[in-house]
């Protein structure tokens, strides 16, 4: 396994576990993000609660299937299957003008924007090379350690995006 896999691994990991937890542990994230699915109207309001716990499974599956190095490919393939839906779902919202807000990460989340299509996208992309074959396993503790650091300090810079564009707004 590739120093590469190991970071997207814990990139992806990291992502998907702090969406779906956030979801599901803070106070009232989830009836927040359920109202979110309904403002966004891709599907009837009557599949709304069937689709958010669907999302909500698909994260903490695909953090649990990285999590475990056997099943890395096929949380690879999930999380690209699953960010595929979510770029197309951010996009849709957009081209039709909806206000939506992004409840991903169980917060408070800014209005659904552009940013929100590339992150996504950045992500996808992740899930892409994580997904291709790496050479010969045998990673090196210390090159493993950076891995899983730099994979970890990408997710803290994708799940604080909103705050990071404010910051260096003008």
């Amino acid at each position: 396994m590739g120093y590469v896999t190991i970071a997207a691994q814990a990139m992806l990991a990291t992502v998907f576990a702090w969406a779906g937890l956030g979801k599901v542990l803070r106070r009232g994230a989830y009836p927040r993000f359920l109202a979110e699915l309904r403002a966004m109207r891709l599907v009837r309001p009557g599949a709304v609660p069937v689709v958010g716990a669907l999302a909500v499974t698909a994260e903490l599956t695909v953090a649990v299937l990285l999590l475990a190095p056997p099943l890395a490919r096929s949380g690879f393939v999930l999380a690209g299957l699953t960010l595929a839906a979510l770029t197309w779902a951010v996009g849709v919202t957009l081209r039709r003008g909806t206000a939506a807000r992004c409840r991903c990460f169980g917060t408070a989340g800014r209005e659904l924007g552009h940013r929100h299509v590339v992150r996504n996208g950045v992500l996808l992309a992740v899930a892409v090379v994580g997904a291709v074959p790496a050479g010969p396993s045998g990673a090196a503790f210390a090159g493993t350690v950076v891995g899983l650091c730099a994979g970890a300090l990408a997710a803290v810079l994708v799940i604080r995006l909103d705050d990071v564009v404010d910051l260096f707004a003008t």
